[in-house]
């Protein structure tokens, strides 16, 4: 809203009333009557007795006259209104004049205040440099409009180059690096202390604010429950812990080939937007628990040095993890994958639990290497691939429902893999799978068809208490122990097209249909 006096006379709209033709109209027709009323009551006096014509002929005049004083009264009327608000728009226009005047007062001492608070960021001595930057904070509090201005700067001056610092250093070297990190880490608290909410109506809060700290070096970066537009800390390095907790990036936010040297926390961050790490670099423990990704979560060639924590996130777009290397143990249960999730070629030094996830849409695993793997009770509602896929260790799929088409292609097993309980809705195929200690299907359940076509089980494998519902080939599979196979339930069809390995067979009798031993 305008708060300036209002209009001059030059941009008044005169009602017509007001006007001269106005007043002049006005004051004739209250005349026109009058004479018409005059004439009318000479003639009704015309017509009565002597006794009574000069009394009538005496009011009409009177009437008459009045008639010409109400023309004048009411013409003077109307140019007493007009001649008030011609008042009234002179001093609208005298209270104009002092608002520009003031206005222009005010926006040339903030401006001479920027400027001069701008040179001082330039200066070689600290306590100048301090004193620009508080100087361009009370620009932002006293102009909301220069806000986002002021965060520019800010972030341009962090941008600059900077080193940290060190033992080796000479000493007056050393001096001027350490004040210089005290300048920047109170433009670093400046900027995050004004982005976080805690009064969301006080002017000291700064609102959907964008930052560009491409490059930076940031040191103990802290921003909890911050709200930004859009922030890009592409090829940023975070020097110990970095803490973004309950931040809310409303447009997303960019971290592409960061490196973050100490732990990082972005638990219960929302990203509005793409949220891009592509081949940021977490040396210390990692979490992003219970974090929320709107669109794009892009991690492609990450690496996590230690252990990271993505327990309960919500990925609502693609979650592409292709490539990452994970050093550390990675946790993901509870994890809800609403759009694709890539992870082909991503490495488990470890461990990575999976346990309860979610996956609503395609999923792949593809040439994955881990060591410790369950997926315990995880659904995965969409086709799923593990082509080529290496398990070190123990691999943990009980529980786990694959509502469609499963894909463990020429996958290496080389110690026991547990698919107990297991739901294959749709197909599942292990085609030149290896399995180099137990396979145990206990009691999972095969709605399509299972294919173990040359797959080869050197520690044995066990399907006691499994459903087959749909056909089975495991004619071509190698199995160097004994295969359990007579306590599995098949749903007897005619045209059932099962392929047993050696030494079984179906038996159908009475309805029923099961597996036995030659």
């Amino acid at each position: 809203m305008d708060s300036r006096p209002g209009g001059t006379p030059e941009s008044r709209q005169w009602p017509w009333l007001l006007s001269n033709s106005g007043v002049l109209t006005v004051a004739v027709s209250v005349g026109v009557l009058g004479i018409v009323s005059l004439l009318a009551m000479f003639l009704i006096a015309a017509g009565a007795t002597a006794s009574e014509r000069a009394k009538l002929q005496i009011d009409a005049i009177k009437f008459g006259l009045g008639f010409f004083a109400a023309a004048g009264a009411a013409a003077a009327l109307l140019l007493a209104i007009r001649r008030q608000q011609v008042t009234e728009d002179a001093h609208n226009l005298d209270l104009r004049r002092q608002f520009h005047s003031e206005n222009d007062a005010a926006e040339r001492q903030l401006t001479d205040l920027y400027t001069k608070a701008v040179e001082q960021l330039g200066s070689t001595v600290p306590a100048v440099r301090l004193g620009g930057l508080y100087a361009l904070e009370r620009v932002a509090e006293n102009s909301p409009e220069q806000q986002q201005t002021v965060a520019n700067v800010l972030c341009a001056y962090l941008r600059m180059p900077f080193t940290l610092p060190g033992p080796a250093r000479a000493e007056e070297r050393w001096r001027e690096s350490y004040e210089e990190l005290q300048v920047r880490l109170a433009a670093q608290r400046m900027i995050t202390s004004h982005v976080a909410v805690a009064e969301p109506d006080s002017p000291r809060f700064w609102r959907d604010i964008d930052l560009d700290l491409t490059g930076a070096v940031l040191v103990r970066w802290r921003l909890r429950n911050g709200r930004i537009g859009h922030a890009s800390f592409a090829g940023a390095t975070f020097v110990e812990n970095a803490d973004f907790t309950a931040t809310r990036f409303r447009l997303g936010a960019t971290f592409s080939s960061a490196k973050f040297g100490g732990g990082a926390t972005f638990e219960g961050t929302l990203f509005g937007g793409d949220a891009r790490f592509r081949g940021v670099s977490f040396e210390g423990v990692t979490s992003f628990s219970n974090a929320e990704f709107g669109q794009l979560a892009l991690f492609q060639g990450a690496k996590f040095g230690r252990v990271v924590r993505f327990d309960r996130s919500r990925f609502g777009g693609a979650a592409v993890f292709r490539g990452v290397t994970f050093e550390g143990a990675a946790h993901f249960p509870g994890c809800e994958f609403l759009g694709p999730a890539r992870l082909e070629r991503a490495t488990f030094a470890v461990s990575a639990n999976f346990e309860e996830c979610r996956f609503e849409s395609n999923t792949q695993f593809d040439a994955m290497t881990a060591r410790l793997l369950s997926f315990n009770d995880t659904v995965f509602a969409q086709p799923t691939r593990f082509k080529l896929a290496s398990f070190e260790q123990t691999a943990r799929f009980d529980r786990t429902t694959f509502a469609a088409d499963a894909d463990f292609t020429g996958c290496t097993f080389r110690h026991a893999a547990f698919f107990r309980e297991a739901s294959f809705e749709r197909d599942a195929d292990f085609r030149q799978a290896r399995f180099a200690r137990v396979a145990a299907y206990r009691r999972a359940r095969f709605g399509g068809h299972a294919d173990f076509n040359n797959a080869v089980f050197n520690g044995g494998v066990r399907f006691d208490g499994a459903t087959l519902i749909g056909d089975i080939d495991l004619a071509s599979a190698t199995l160097t122990y004994p295969a359990a196979l007579d306590d599995l339930t098949v749903t007897p069809r005619t045209d059932r097209a099962d392929k047993w390995p050696a030494g079984w067979h179906l038996v159908t009798s009475g309805g029923a249909a099961r597996v036995e031993p030659l």
